[in-house]
């Protein structure tokens, strides 16, 4: 159970639920039918093991869907912030950590006398210098690269139900994500706050710095900031000349700070998404994000995994297997995360769920049905589809004997 908003949500029973598409057709973003994608999500697989030096001779051992559960919420300003239910993504950032209190500063005061300003200048460098910077863990945040291959789901319509039974749902881990929502939240305020500090800072120091100028330069000989002090003296004029590069440097060091830790608040802001941009509409949604995968067994009989993530069918390219990722570094961060965590994945998934696909006489069915459409729409090899098609049937028929 979590509040959001002052309403109470239980994540398994009334939190909405959306089911990211698998396989989108490049002419017009749409999901495609189960069968194309059961056959298109195989026939990668097999492209990606035939590739494979290591693999050219291994077996399949299982070929499933998963869905993984997240939960998509929303920040502030429209942004959205895409949360693991199972943790295997993290984010760790770094933030400064001003250890003083806020410094003394006269900010609109014309009149200054030296003295004071000399002790404020002391408590602004004792505020800049005394400062170190905390490492902080979101456990649960997806990583920019992931959220980045995720987005453009968001904008294609999504079925609301799994389209098929077999589907491996991995059961969410019972957490809050708002715990992560408020520490993301209060992490961004805390930045944005020491930026505006440092930006008091460098315009207070800047401005007292050309007022203490322009009295040398026999402006303001009469300024209540010179009292009591005669600039006839060479003494007195070095000891303002010290402190005026005093007050240089500390200017200096309050720019660097600045820029510092205006790169801490890019970073952060780049773990979320603009919910305008990406067709976001809804507060809060669990989000159910499809993976194949499957387990080949090698002949040292290793098993090794090859991740499908959702694909966009090319209607027009003259590769193979006509099918992109959407972004670049989008499967490699998933499947890291899935050949990490593969053991404790299937402790998630509900006995009743743990299917192998090349075991249901349904799925060989409509699978098939699949592969003739890739076939006569041209999207994969004649060549490899045949080839595909044939190690499909010889894992149903292995699967059929081991029933027997």
């Amino acid at each position: 159970m979590i509040n959001y908003n002052n309403k109470s949500i239980d994540i398994d029973k009334e939190l909405l639920s959306i089911y990211l598409p698998s396989v989108i057709s490049s002419r017009d973003l749409s999901s495609l039918s189960i069968d194309l994608e059961f056959a298109a999500a195989f026939t990668f697989a097999e492209y990606d093991r035939r590739r494979n030096d290591l693999l050219k001779n291994s077996t399949y051992v299982n070929f499933g869907k998963y869905l993984w559960p997240m939960i998509l919420i929303q920040s502030k300003n429209d942004k959205y912030l895409l949360i693991d239910y199972l943790s295997f993504f993290s984010l760790k950032f770094n933030i400064h950590i001003f250890n003083s209190s806020f410094p003394s500063m006269n900010i609109g005061n014309d009149i200054l006398d030296l003295k004071n300003l000399i002790d404020e200048v002391e408590g602004i460098k004792k505020f800049l210098l005394n400062e170190h910077i905390e490492t902080r863990t979101l456990n649960g945040l997806v990583e920019p690269e992931v959220l980045k291959g995720i987005a453009p789901l968001f904008k294609i319509k999504a079925e609301f139900k799994p389209s098929f039974e077999t589907k491996m749902l991995i059961n969410p881990l019972q957490k809050n994500p708002l715990l992560i929502l408020n520490q993301y939240n209060d992490s961004i305020e805390l930045i944005k706050n020491n930026l505006k500090i440092i930006q008091q800072i460098i315009e207070y120091l800047k401005a007292r710095r050309d007022e203490i100028k322009a009295i040398i330069s026999n402006k303001y000989l009469k300024s209540p900031m010179i009292k009591n002090l005669d600039l006839n003296e060479p003494a007195n004029v070095d000891q303002i000349n010290q402190f005026l590069q005093d007050i240089e440097k500390l200017i200096e060091i309050g720019i660097i700070l600045y820029k510092n830790i205006e790169s801490e608040l890019e970073y952060l802001t780049r773990w979320s998404i603009p919910g305008a941009a990406n067709n976001l509409v809804l507060p809060i949604a669990q989000i159910w994000f499809p993976i194949y995968i499957s387990q080949i067994e090698t002949v040292n009989k290793e098993i090794k995994l090859i991740i499908v993530p959702p694909l966009i069918l090319q209607h027009k390219s003259e590769r193979p297997v006509r099918a992109d990722l959407f972004h670049p570094s989008f499967l490699t961060s998933i499947k890291d995360r899935i050949e990490n965590n593969l053991f404790f994945i299937n402790q998630f998934i509900p006995y009743d769920k743990r299917i192998n696909l090349f075991s249901i006489k349904e799925v060989n069915k409509f699978i098939n049905d699949g592969f003739t459409k890739l076939s006569s729409q041209s999207i994969i090899d004649a060549k490899l589809l045949n080839h595909v098609q044939s190690i499909w049937n010889e894992n149903i028929n292995k699967s059929e004997i081991n029933s027997q």
